[in-house]
């Protein structure tokens, strides 16, 4: 069930007909009129969670207990479908509460901001009251592992009978807002809009939208995009569609993972029974180990950027290489044509073989010597430090590539006037060296260019014969273009 938290009457008669039920915060109401509450529950359809939350976890009410505990009982007479409580109220008035109102269900809460837990089932036994009809931990996510970690929990808990709401605040945490209803939490919350926030990493009913949340069940399988800075990506606003219009009971999001993450990350991957994954900087040469399998060309190439599951064994591909080049190869072949890659990185590093298949001549410059080295052995190419770049201007080349984080990582003046210019940045805005192109007359290929060939590759490896390859595609550069804002 998804409910709505408002801090007011205005956004409640806003939101009341967009979600299953509402969360009133009375702790941020100016004043508690009983009598206005009496009629706005009356003539309310959706179910209501009263919550009168005090400062320690997390609220605005500052009156003493006392006082507080006076309240909520009057409150209670209103008769809720459901009163948030927290996991430390006074046991004998929690019965008190339970034995007068028994048609209100009574929802355990307990938020810790400071982390989450080690030991949740622990942390879950030590708060168990039969006069709790549910249970709500909201701790905060230090690092998205605890936010895999709640979702198993919720997971586990849920299907041994338990209602539990289980959720981390923060950015890191926002991936429990979404996925709930895959782990077969109670209660989702969601805001009307940012304003209307009561916790770190809340989302709006919108955003919970762009992961088709209203269709996410048990049987829903969990896709995403894991890497280092992620913020950017908007690889969920582009699977998800697709996921949509081919009617995939699947989802796709966004999980900031760290290097010395990855083992315990896979470990609850497979717990969580995910389908696959994007993979992006800094972690397409840091999977490998992790993989039981990687395909041959992923294996040559040394990174990977998509892993599918399947049951326990995960097996890697790329398909950078792949996609950068089809988007070169739409002005003509490759083949004998002169190219210069900027960076030595696991894109670098993708693109580069795949060019080298296709019969190019590869020069690699790196600002790290034996990064570029170490690459132009590989596939036995060229290289240099950036400082070469003028010697290469001068000798001429066909294509150059920008596959490092920089918007102009070189001196624009030595852009050759016939070549064509890639930037693997899928946003163009951020790609200063094809705006240098441009005013030259060089025909540039933008990254998104890439970013829709390699995501509908990725759809492809996936879903295999599940989906209408032709329609995906169109989906992907239609919403991509879409997200950019494109023409």
């Amino acid at each position: 069930m998804l409910f709505a938290v408002v801090k007011n009457i205005a956004t409640f008669e806003k939101i009341k007909n967009l979600a299953d039920g509402i969360e009133i915060r009375l702790d941020y109401f100016e004043k508690i009129d009983i009598q206005e509450l009496r009629s706005l529950l009356k003539n309310c359809k959706p179910s209501i969670v009263l919550t009168l939350r005090k400062k320690s976890q997390g609220g605005l009410f500052a009156k003493d207990e006392p006082s507080r505990l006076a309240i909520i009982e009057e409150l209670f007479s209103l008769k809720p479908t459901f009163f948030d409580l927290e996991y430390d109220i006074d046991k004998e008035f929690l019965k008190k509460m339970a034995l007068k109102y028994p048609d209100v269900k009574i929802i355990c809460s307990l938020h810790d901001f400071e982390k989450t837990p080690d030991d949740l089932d622990k942390l879950f036994s030590s708060i168990q009251n039969s006069n709790f009809y549910a249970y709500k931990l909201a701790t905060t996510a230090i690092s998205s592992l605890d936010s895999l970690k709640m979702l198993l929990f919720v997971k586990i808990k849920s299907s041994s009978g338990f209602k539990v709401s289980g959720l981390c605040m923060g950015e890191k945490g926002q991936i429990t807002r979404v996925l709930g209803p895959v782990v077969g939490s109670f209660i989702d919350y969601a805001i009307f809009d940012e304003k209307d926030s009561t916790a770190p990493g809340q989302l709006t009913i919108k955003d919970l939208e762009i992961f088709n949340y209203r269709s996410l069940n048990l049987k829903t399988t969990i896709f995403g995009l894991i890497g280092g800075d992620i913020t950017k990506s908007f690889g969920h606003f582009v699977h998800n569609k697709v996921m949509k219009d081919q009617k995939l009971n699947a989802v796709y999001v966004k999980i900031p993972v760290s290097p010395n993450e990855l083992k315990e990350f896979f470990a609850l991957a497979k717990k969580l029974k995910f389908g696959g994954l994007s993979v992006t900087m800094p972690l397409k040469e840091l999977v490998l180990p992790y993989l039981d399998k990687i395909e041959p060309e992923a294996k040559k190439i040394g990174a990977v950027n998509t892993i599918l599951f399947d049951q326990d064994r995960l097996t890697g591909f790329n398909t950078d290489g792949a996609g950068a080049i089809d988007a070169i190869e739409k002005n003509g072949p490759i083949k004998g044509k002169k190219v210069v890659i900027i960076g030595a990185g696991g894109s670098a590093r993708a693109i580069a073989y795949i060019a080298k298949i296709r019969g190019a001549k590869i020069v690699i410059l790196n600002r790290t010597l034996e990064k570029a080295k170490l690459l132009a052995d590989y596939i036995q190419a060229g290289y240099g430090s950036l400082d070469q770049i003028a010697d290469e201007f001068n000798k001429g080349y066909d294509v150059i590539i920008n596959a490092t984080p920089e918007p102009l990582p070189i001196d624009p003046k030595y852009i050759c006037s016939n070549s064509i210019v890639m930037d693997i940045k899928p946003r163009p805005f951020e790609c200063l060296m094809l705006d240098f192109a441009k005013k030259k007359g060089n025909v540039v290929v933008n990254g998104y260019e890439m970013f829709i060939n390699q995501a509908i590759l990725q759809q492809k490896i996936w879903f295999k014969d599940q989906i209408n390859a032709a329609k995906v595609a169109t989906i992907i550069s239609e919403e991509v273009k879409s997200v950019l804002h494109l023409k």
